[in-house]
């Protein structure tokens, strides 16, 4: 099949088997979502029309990657959303009365967990889906729809949860592509029938494995062997992970992960197989490299 004009990346990846797993950003431990209600454009954060001290004041965050958000109908709400998650571990909830508001935030503390901001914390899932067509047509395709299908899981199934529609998540052949905080857990292929198993799943703290990318801020490495060894144990509550160390060369891995809650430790190999050639977007008709993984095993270590 040749990938043409006509062509959606998100056809081509499925047929050519390409994974999921271990395809979550590795580079960011914290997301900055901040409503925007202005147009998007294909490079949405950077063409944004925001002050220029707040816009430095977000890029103070170590590590942080900042994505903008928006609900459809909050043209005339007043305040103006903003979320700050901690991969993993918290969600803030901030509604600011301008774009100012985020100067007095103090980067240190909310990093820290510090108490100061504990009233601000947000325990229910938030959904970012990404709907972007200016960057990528499948996303305003398939993530248009699975927004509203989630939207309708608020609605009918009276379930806690905030859907705001994303820029930009990265992956747009994997659409419909998520990011679910504060987990940090990232999500694929996601269509309206997978939508309500999806959101019933992520509601009861359960990982839908087979719509799942990755946690945010884990090398590709580890986000591979924790698919696997969750699948072979059949264990899918989220948290309650960690990456103890990662040995290896640049072509094949030994990750220990640790289940901090049963007290075990398993020692998994992954090799680079290779750099596969992908079609990354809709938008161009090239292809970029990416790396293939495969899971050889594991083992429970002390």
């Amino acid at each position: 099949m040749e990938f043409t004009e006509e062509s959606w990346c998100w056809q081509w990846s499925e047929m050519t088997n390409e994974p999921l797993w271990g395809t979550a950003t590795a580079e960011v431990g914290v997301w900055l979502a901040l409503e925007y209600r202005g147009r998007w454009g294909a490079q949405a954060v950077a063409e944004a029309e925001l002050p220029v001290a707040v816009r430095a004041h977000l890029e103070r965050v170590k590590g942080g990657k900042l994505l903008l958000i928006r609900q459809p109908g909050r043209q005339h709400v007043e305040q103006i959303r903003f979320y700050v998650g901690i991969g993993g571990e918290r969600l803030y909830r901030f509604d600011l009365e301008s774009y100012e508001g985020v100067l007095g935030l103090e980067w240190d503390k909310i990093l820290a967990g510090g108490e100061a901001y504990e009233r601000y914390r947000q325990v229910t899932p938030l959904h970012l889906v990404c709907t972007n067509g200016q960057r990528d047509r499948c996303c305003a395709q398939k993530g248009t729809a699975v927004y509203l299908a989630l939207q309708q899981q608020i609605a009918t199934k009276q379930q806690a949860g905030d859907v705001w529609q994303v820029t930009h998540l990265g992956g747009h052949r994997w659409a419909a592509t998520t990011l679910c905080l504060p987990a940090g857990r990232m999500y694929g292929r996601l269509d309206v029938a997978s939508c309500e198993a999806y959101w019933l799943a992520v509601a009861a703290g359960e990982i839908p494995l087979a719509h799942d990318r990755g946690l945010t801020g884990w090398p590709a490495a580890a986000q591979v062997a924790e698919w696997h060894v969750r699948e072979a144990l059949g264990e899918t509550r989220e948290g309650g992970w960690q990456v103890e160390e990662i040995d290896g060369d640049e072509t094949v891995y030994q990750v220990k992960l640790k289940h901090v809650m049963a007290g075990k430790s398993y020692r998994a190999t992954v090799r680079l197989v290779k750099m596969v050639e992908r079609y990354m977007s809709c938008q161009k008709l090239k292809t970029k490299v990416a790396p293939l993984y495969q899971f050889e095993g594991y083992k429970e270590v002390s």
